[in-house]
């Protein structure tokens, strides 16, 4: 029962307590949805390629040409270590989402 969770709406979902109160207050409910509860982590949010287009975006406003090369020597090996690193500290020191989608 944990992994799934519940509507009265297809579009707002809760977990079995929730959904148990939720049904208390509005009586007449004619269909009960039920999904696979999604559960995120920090790697969903995190895409390196858009934190460095960011960078090389920023980098140009700030000094034009001179940062046209900035960010290049990035092979796909390095920005997948690069990613796997920032993901690493981002499980380190902050809490893994815990919303519902």
């Amino acid at each position: 029962m944990k992994d799934l969770v519940y509507s009265l709406d297809e579009e707002n979902y809760y977990d079995s307590d929730e959904i148990k109160d939720r049904i208390e207050v509005e009586r007449h409910i004619s269909t009960l949805y039920v999904a696979k509860k999604v559960t995120y982590s920090h790697k969903d949010f995190i895409i390196l390629s858009d934190l460095t287009d960011w960078m090389i975006d920023y980098a140009y406003d700030e000094a034009s040409e001179w940062a046209e090369s900035y960010l290049k020597d990035i092979t796909n090996e390095k920005a997948k270590e690069l990613e796997l690193k920032i993901i690493a500290l981002f499980n380190e020191n902050v809490k893994q989402p815990t919303f519902l989608p």
